[in-house]
């Protein structure tokens, strides 16, 4: 039974298929028959070696040395949270950056709209709108200033 297992898992190996699993279980057939040379074959290119396995390579007189997983780079992979911050401080971003040019483009006409009115009843209404529009335009850029800092700080943490 043992010999079916062995040329079942050399024969999988031998087409270059590749299974940690499949490696693993060979290694011990061929530590069982106390073939230290092919365990050591069978088990290169696992990475990271399961404790077993380097059992298996210690009681052999084979020493490989394991990588502490803990120590390795861990992958790009950004935070829900931090997502979350970026594409909304983009949103407010962007949407205070239209909002002052929308509001800004607004002071401009009604300013002219005032200085042509200056002196009637309606330059009083005018310069209201005009005050309203600057403050409202002020809010925005401040919204999309702040919103830039907050995306600009969640580059750096």
């Amino acid at each position: 039974m043992v010999d079916k297992a062995k040329d079942a898992y050399a024969t999988f190996l031998d087409r270059r298929f590749v299974d940690n699993e499949v490696s693993l279980s060979l290694a011990r057939i061929y530590f069982n028959e106390k073939d230290c040379r092919r365990v050591d074959n069978t088990l290169r290119g696992i990475d990271p070696l399961p404790e077993d396995a380097l059992q298996m390579l210690n009681d052999c007189g084979i020493t490989r040395r394991g990588i502490d997983q803990s120590q390795t780079m861990k992958g790009d992979k950004m935070s829900p949270l931090k997502l979350t911050l970026r594409l909304s401080t983009t949103v407010l971003f962007i949407g205070g950056i239209a909002g002052g040019y929308h509001f800004n483009n607004q002071v401009e006409k009604l300013g002219d709209d005032y200085h042509k009115a200056k002196g009637t009843k309606e330059a009083d209404k005018l310069r209201d709108d005009v005050e309203k529009n600057e403050m409202l335009r002020n809010v925005f850029y401040a919204v999309g200033a702040a919103s830039a800092a907050g995306l600009a700080l969640t580059f750096f943490f």
